[in-house]
This record gives C-alpha cells, sequence and structure tokens, in this order.
C-alpha cells in the first residue's frame, strides 16, 4: 500500500498522472561484473594461485623439519595451479569479450598467458610426476 503523495499520490494508480518521473534503470553492471572486472580479477587470481605454489614448494620442499613426504608437498602445491588453471580459462574468455583494449589490459593478458601456461605445465609435471611414481614410467 503506497502513502499519499508519494509519485504523485493515490492508490493503486501506478503513475498515472502527475508525480516525479523516474530515473532510468541503471543498464551498466557494476565493474566487478563487466567483462574488463571479470578479466582483472581473473588475471590477478591466475597469478596469485601460481605464486602461491611456488611459495608452498619454497617453504616446505628445502625443510628438513617438514614431516611431509614428497608425494604429498607435491599433491598440496598443485592445489593453487588446479584453482589457477580455472581463473586462466576465465580471464582467457572475458578478455575476449572486452570490445575495446587499454594498455594495461594487454599488458595483464601476457602475464595471464604467462602464468597461466606455467599453470597448467606445473599441472602437466605434477600428473607425469605420479605417473612415473605409480607405474614406473
Amino acid at each position: 500500500m503506497r502513502k499519499l503523495g508519494e509519485e504523485g499520490g493515490g492508490e493503486g494508480l501506478e503513475r498515472s498522472g502527475g508525480g516525479v518521473p523516474r530515473k532510468p534503470e541503471q543498464t551498466s553492471a557494476p565493474f566487478w561484473r563487466s567483462p574488463q572486472g571479470v578479466f582483472l580479477i581473473s588475471a590477478a587470481l591466475t597469478v596469485f594461485c601460481f605464486l602461491s605454489h611456488i611459495l608452498y614448494l619454497l617453504l616446505v620442499e628445502p625443510s628438513p623439519y617438514s614431516t611431509l613426504s614428497k608425494e604429498r608437498v607435491f599433491a598440496y602445491s598443485s592445489i593453487p595451479l588446479f584453482i589457477g588453471t580455472g581463473f586462466f580459462l576465465s580471464a582467457i574468455l572475458s578478455f575476449r569479450k572486452i570490445e575495446f583494449y587499454s594498455t594495461f589490459q594487454i599488458i595483464a593478458f601476457l602475464f595471464v598467458i604467462v602464468f597461466g601456461s606455467l599453470s597448467i605445465h606445473g599441472l602437466i609435471g605434477f600428473i607425469m610426476y605420479l605417473l612415473r611414481t605409480s607405474y614406473g614410467l
């Protein structure tokens, strides 16, 4: 039930007659939902996932105090690679939706290609390591 005086007043009269004109609906999506926003977030997360993989390997592998086996260290460090591969694919798909590219977006795309391909290469290396140790290849 509407109050009297709200946009022309009167109950049940949906914009018939006077009143204040309504603002047009906002047609543009927020930045984080636009292709540019999705691309930049996916690009940052792709780089972050690969660097967290490297950081984990550097912190755990040479440590004499670690009680984890080598297989577990490789398995745990490959989790960010799997996640980063998903963000890599998302970044490529959202980059294709952008109509006009800025210089910053092209540079970010180059970083995505580099770190995304390194993530895929790391996953292939982890799978090859598992095959080698399991089947003696």
